[in-house]
């Protein structure tokens, strides 16, 4: 799990990673343009300092770069990570939203099942979370059949959901999956 002195470098992974949706190859997977490594940043430190017991807190899971021995000290070493939300609405504070994200190199290798799996055993162990919902884009076919896999069910289809400043147009899919207790 990150720790406030990781969001220095987590700020920089997220900021490379949106940076690399649809482009050099890469499907599209995140509709965020525009945005600032100082507003990740700052959006992190207010959501890990938030209190589990409080609306809108926020933790991250890390992925170190394999052979990284020491903590992230340099944003390099951060390649992929796991998000989970709680919400801003007192009447879905039972809901927690997930997002993921790794770098090329690291896909494919079993690692997004693995850093799932571990923020869904976190969540029922420290929280009192009873569902995670996700989006993930309709063409994002492996993403799909990972949370499928994991028990998430396709809840519903938003198309033309996003329009990027490429021209490109993308449906999501919403997934949930309730937490066994």
């Amino acid at each position: 799990m990150a720790r406030s002195s990781d969001a220095s470098a987590y700020a920089s992974h997220l900021a490379r990673h949106l940076a690399a949706s649809g482009k050099d190859g890469e499907l599209h997977y995140a509709p965020v343009e525009g945005v600032t490594r100082s507003e990740l940043l700052d959006r992190a430190e207010k959501r890990w300092a938030t209190p589990l017991s409080a609306l809108g807190w926020g933790r991250s899971f890390l992925l170190i770069a394999p052979g990284s021995a020491a903590p992230p000290a340099l944003a390099e070493q951060v390649v992929g990570h796991v998000d989970v939300r709680g919400s801003e609405l007192k009447a879905a504070a039972h809901r927690a939203s997930y997002s993921i994200g790794l770098d090329r190199e690291q896909r494919g290798k079993g690692l997004a099942e693995a850093l799932t799996v571990l923020a869904l055993e976190w969540l029922r162990a420290e929280t009192a979370i009873e569902y995670v919902d996700l989006g993930v884009f309709t063409h994002n076919q492996a993403a799909r059949a990972l949370y499928r896999k994991l028990g998430f069910r396709e809840t519903g289809l938003t198309e033309d959901a996003f329009r990027l400043s490429d021209g490109t147009r993308i449906d999501d899919v919403s997934m949930s999956l309730r937490i066994p207790r």
